[in-house]
């Protein structure tokens, strides 16, 4: 269990985090929802050892993370940060293939087992058709799913993915989130993604987790989150509930 235990985090003298505590258990998509500013970035950076916190703890397992090695932490949870490296001169089984990093000796060629795993995230993330082509060359849609191959293949329990939806059309969003979702589903991983659109959330996601002002306001299943009362103190809005006339999910419109 991935675990934040009032978990506080500031910054030039701003406090980014107050006393956030949280959980993520296993096999399950949570949504991080709120308004900009409200600290979801910084609690998901926190949450992946990329940022010390000021108090408080994150622990997985019952372990600091700060007491994991990095090599140890990056082969339980894989982190896609919101802006993500230039891998330009890349190929997409190169940079899929970056994703074994923690599993490899240093200046070890790739085992079969490395290009095993390559292979199965390609696989997965449905890839392969241009595994040799450049990055650079790839739609947003394409280039979202070759870099949660590259996560797929370091083979880890947790992905902390920070608005991986944000620069893509509805078409490659519902995609992408799909794709979260099957990986949830058939490969057993946790998933915390920061996602702006909470009717992609209610309809995709296990639980909600939402900030406001540094502190967690609300946290809940999709049934008590769907509240007009609730969506109201989460984004300041008043909202109608309607049923999406398919699934039957509620759909907040505003």
């Amino acid at each position: 269990m991935l675990r934040a235990d009032q978990l506080t985090v500031s910054r030039q003298g701003n406090t980014l985090l107050d006393n956030v505590s949280c959980e993520m258990d296993t096999n399950e998509l949570v949504a991080l929802v709120g308004h900009n500013g409200s600290g979801k970035s910084t609690l998901i950076k926190a949450l992946a050892g990329e940022m010390m916190s000021n108090g408080g703890s994150v622990n997985l397992d019952e372990r600091r993370i700060g007491d994991y090695s990095s090599k140890e932490l990056a082969r339980q949870m894989a982190y896609l940060p919101q802006q993500l490296p230039d891998a330009a001169g890349f190929t997409v089984r190169e940079l899929v293939m970056l994703g074994r990093y923690p599993h490899q000796k240093w200046l070890q060629k790739p085992s079969q087992i490395d290009r095993d795993k390559v292979a199965e995230a390609m696989s997965i993330t449905q890839t392969e058709a241009f595994a040799d082509r450049i990055t650079a060359t790839l739609s947003g849609g394409e280039r979202a799913r070759v870099w949660l191959a590259m996560c797929l293949a370091q083979d880890t329990r947790y992905l902390l993915l920070d608005e991986p939806l944000a620069a893509l059309d509805m078409h490659y969003q519902l995609e992408v989130i799909q794709l979260i979702r099957r990986l949830v589903d058939e490969q057993g991983l946790s998933v915390v993604i920061i996602i702006h659109d909470i009717n992609l959330a209610a309809q995709y996601a296990d639980r909600v987790i939402a900030l406001k002002n540094g502190r967690v306001c609300h946290n809940g299943d999709i049934k008590s989150t769907m509240q007009p009362d609730i969506l109201r103190d989460i984004f300041n809005v008043d909202m109608q509930l309607l049923q999406h006339p398919i699934t039957g999910q509620p759909v907040a419109v505003a």
